[in-house]
């Protein structure tokens, strides 16, 4: 019988991207479910107060994970990701140095609307994402 996996990934989303980055894991999320590599369990999805996101999957088996990697689609889908945030080690975000540590829930991950469907179209065809040009009202990171 094959164990189930519970693996932690940590985004620091690069500026004004946070959205996106949910928008393209919630799609990378379907595709997982679509591959039967995740069970149905919702994922854990948080903001740390350093603004990293903190996602929690459970996936079928360690195989599964490393199915993932090879995909094609999942593949594309890494590559926007990794151009909107900079994957971390849990032992780099702040909050992790203490026993328990907060988040700020994000809604979990969901394939969403037409705006988010043009990134996903993005990913999927290899063609370029506009980038935004909305500003967070909390200011730059420095």
């Amino acid at each position: 019988m094959t164990k189930k996996r519970l693996a932690m990934c940590v985004w620091r989303p690069h500026y004004g991207r946070e959205h996106n980055l949910v928008a393209l894991l919630g799609h990378q999320l379907a595709r997982l479910r679509e591959l039967d590599l995740v069970t149905n369990r919702e994922p854990v999805v948080g903001r740390t107060d350093n603004d990293e996101v903190v996602v929690i999957l459970e996936w079928v088996s360690s195989e599964a994970i490393a199915t993932a990697e090879t995909d094609p689609g999942i593949v594309r889908i890494m590559r926007h990701v990794v151009a909107l945030a900079d994957a971390v080690t849990p032992a780099s975000v702040p909050a992790a140095r203490e026993m328990f540590f907060e988040m700020t829930p994000i809604d979990s991950l969901q394939v969403g609307d037409a705006k988010d469907m043009t990134l996903w179209q993005a990913a999927n065809t290899g063609l370029p994402m506009a980038r935004s040009s909305a500003r967070s009202s909390q200011g730059q990171r420095p």
